[in-house]
């Protein structure tokens, strides 16, 4: 009781160490789906990525993004783009797709 709350003043042991547990305990928790801190969502994710398509085409003069292009300046884009062909070859075969009728008429 009385003691345990006097102990817990800066001694350095026993209760005084339950205290960031007990204050961790009052705040509120946080969980993510994917376990990971918020960031940009997979939404804004790929129209950042779509928007460097748009750059690469008005940069280049066409959509052939390969991994060595401008020495490998473009990798990410390029398997970013292989997979956005990969899901719409799915989507086009009636299979289940990330793309979405939005995504594609973008693309």
């Amino acid at each position: 009781g009385g003691s345990e709350s006097a102990a817990g003043h800066g001694d350095g042991d026993g209760p005084s160490r339950e205290q960031p547990s007990r204050l961790a305990k009052s705040q509120p928790r946080i969980s993510y789906v994917d376990g990971r801190p918020p960031g940009p969502t997979l939404a804004e994710r790929w129209r950042a990525r779509h928007s460097e398509l748009v750059a690469f085409r008005r940069r280049f003069g066409h959509y052939r993004v390969t991994r060595s292009v401008d020495g490998g300046a473009y990798r990410q884009l390029a398997d970013w783009l292989c997979r956005q062909r990969r899901e719409y070859a799915r989507r086009a075969a009636g299979n289940r797709s990330a793309l979405d009728g939005e995504r594609v008429r973008m693309l």
